[in-house]
């Protein structure tokens, strides 16, 4: 699968700009939080929109990064609106639009809501998080 139309680059990005679209799991993210604290750094980075900076995966990653005070979120950045992501392929109920309209109204969805997949040109779905390269996070 050709990924050039959906990757628009990776970087390091002010978490005050990423835009959170659903809530989280507590119990998932204390599990993270301790994974992080117990000197255990290694992550796949977050996936973001690049228009918009809402997260399309990662939220439990970015809410422990955001309490432990690390400013620069390790981020891939996509062409969200790329035809071959689809959210919820299983329950079309909700679309691209109201993910962002989640994240920009802060009016954010259930934890797991959303699914976001790669459609594959034998049309079989894969994970999104595939795409995300694992970054190692230094905790101050």
């Amino acid at each position: 699968m050709n990924y050039k139309n959906i990757i628009d680059g990776f970087d390091w990005i002010e978490h005050k700009k990423i835009k959170s679209h659903e809530e989280y799991i507590t119990e998932k993210y204390n599990e993270l939080y301790n994974y992080f604290i117990s000197g255990n750094t290694m992550i796949p980075a977050i996936i973001i929109c690049s228009k918009t900076f809402v997260i399309i995966d990662g939220h439990h990653r970015f809410s422990v990064m955001t309490r432990l005070k690390i400013d620069k979120i390790p981020c891939l950045l996509i062409n969200y609106f790329d035809s071959t992501i689809v959210v919820n392929p299983d329950n079309r109920k909700i679309t691209k639009e109201s993910v962002i309209n989640a994240a920009i109204s802060n009016n954010l969805l259930p934890p797991k809501s959303t699914k976001h997949v790669l459609l594959d040109h034998f049309n079989k779905f894969h994970p999104i998080e595939i795409l995300s390269p694992m970054v190692s996070i230094i905790i101050k």
